[in-house]
């Protein structure tokens, strides 16, 4: 019969008593054996920001100090489970195959939409009026799924027409909890040029956040996206600069026309690249939520909108052409980070993302690993996994600090719309990818 009586302290075997207590040079000593005697700084990396990557890290590591301020940030759907949001990808040029793809991808797993548009066809869905939007979105319940919006040019009309679907599905406007996806100077970054000066490009922008801000009491109006950063080839401690001095500027625009700062920050969303380097992925994210509460509180925002939303989406930077095949392995090692990292949602390109448009395998490999991962993995079932690790708060700390002095300096020199349009962003990305290219 089995005892279950309560044991005192006394009663619990000390097995670690059995082991001698090991210290960082007794550790140090057997690793420089297998390096045959060399020094164990031989085997010490550099990511392209300089910030080391040792083999062995410890309590007394200087940036081993706990930094995340939340993992994942708390929704009344996700509290519970702490699942992230799998949010599928749709860029077919047709809006009705379009249509097709994104209800089989919600029958089956997916629980929100990314909808990437293009005028001419070419990255995305053409959506040229309203009767687009409503062939594009048939049949999606918008109070159910959240929608995001890539516009891939300007924003005003995309969201006008989704504004307008929402109203005649009847769907309560607090229940709608998507993107309309403004994001004005990544699209510069993208295209290369604006059509009207870029005062009036981010005057736009501040009037519809303000709208949505008004009468979407759960959706956002900006997504800061850094994929186009990302594969042009910037560093780690790039992106998060550029994310957060690109918030920073819809800040002072979306201030100065009336919002408080809380109603600002709300309004503000990331969406992050995430690739096969899975400690700095995970790092990259959990940097990305310190530093957005260090903007927020320098800003004077309160603890609430402290929190950042935080989406991922695999790096189409690290996708093969030449062998599609070995993408599931690199989509899967980018969603674990992200996962790991505390991704708000996450979007697993298909893996024939860099040869032209997915197949219906692409689109249910992609769905069905974070659903391995969530349900069968477990990712979801603990809130912060990596926080503690001595390694991931040494790299995230080192990451907030470096990417921190990025964004002063991109400030200094006048902000992001200026550095941009300047062409000081292209040069210190192009500077990057010179070392990539020559590795």
């Amino acid at each position: 019969m089995l005892d279950t009586t309560q044991s005192s302290d006394s009663d619990i075997l000390p097995l670690a008593n059995d082991f001698t207590e090991a210290s960082e040079d007794s550790w140090i000593s057997l690793l420089e054996k297998t390096l045959d005697g060399k020094p164990h700084e031989r085997i010490i990396s550099k990511t392209y920001d300089g910030i080391s990557i040792k083999p062995l890290y410890s309590a007394s590591d200087e940036n081993a100090r706990f930094a995340s301020p939340q993992p994942r940030k708390a929704t009344a759907e996700n509290l519970a489970a702490n699942h992230w949001d799998i949010r599928c990808f749709s860029a077919h040029p047709d809006p009705a195959e379009a249509n097709r793809q994104i209800l089989d991808d919600l029958h089956k797993g997916a629980t929100s939409v990314w909808l990437k548009l293009d005028p001419v066809g070419h990255s995305g869905t053409i959506i040229k009026s309203r009767a687009d939007m409503e062939r594009l979105l048939e049949g999606v319940y918008l109070d159910l799924a959240p929608v995001v919006l890539d516009p891939g040019g300007p924003s005003l009309p995309p969201a006008a027409y989704l504004m307008h679907l929402i109203q005649d599905q009847g769907c309560d406007f607090a229940a709608f909890r998507g993107n309309f996806g403004a994001d004005p100077l990544s699209t510069l970054a993208s295209v290369g040029k604006v059509i009207v000066p870029m005062n009036t490009l981010l005057g736009r922008m501040a009037d519809l956040t303000a709208y949505v801000s008004s009468t979407y009491p759960n959706a956002q109006a900006l997504n800061v996206s850094t994929s186009v950063y990302h594969s042009a080839g910037c560093s780690e401690a790039q992106e998060l600069a550029i994310a957060m001095a690109t918030a920073v500027e819809y800040l002072r625009h979306t201030t100065c026309i009336g919002l408080s700062i809380d109603e600002a920050c709300s309004q503000i969303a990331f969406t992050l690249t995430c690739d096969t380097d899975v400690f700095l992925t995970i790092a990259k994210l959990r940097a990305a939520r310190h530093l957005w509460k260090r903007v927020a509180e320098a800003s004077g925002a309160s603890n609430e909108r402290q929190i950042s939303t935080i989406g991922a989406v695999t790096a189409p930077r690290m996708m093969s052409r030449r062998d599609p095949w070995v993408n599931i392995l690199r989509g899967t090692a980018a969603c674990f980070g992200a996962a790991i990292g505390g991704a708000d949602s996450i979007t697993v390109l298909p893996f024939e993302h860099a040869i032209g448009l997915p197949s219906g395998l692409g689109r249910r490999v992609a769905r069905n690993m974070q659903i391995v991962l969530q349900e069968e993995s477990s990712l979801n079932r603990v809130a912060d996994p990596a926080g503690g690790a001595w390694m991931i708060e040494s790299i995230t700390n080192a990451l907030v600090e470096q990417a921190w002095e990025n964004l002063q300096d991109i400030e200094r020199r006048g902000g992001m719309a200026s550095t941009l349009a300047e062409g000081y962003i292209a040069q210190i990305v192009a500077e990057t990818e010179v070392a990539r290219a020559r590795n």
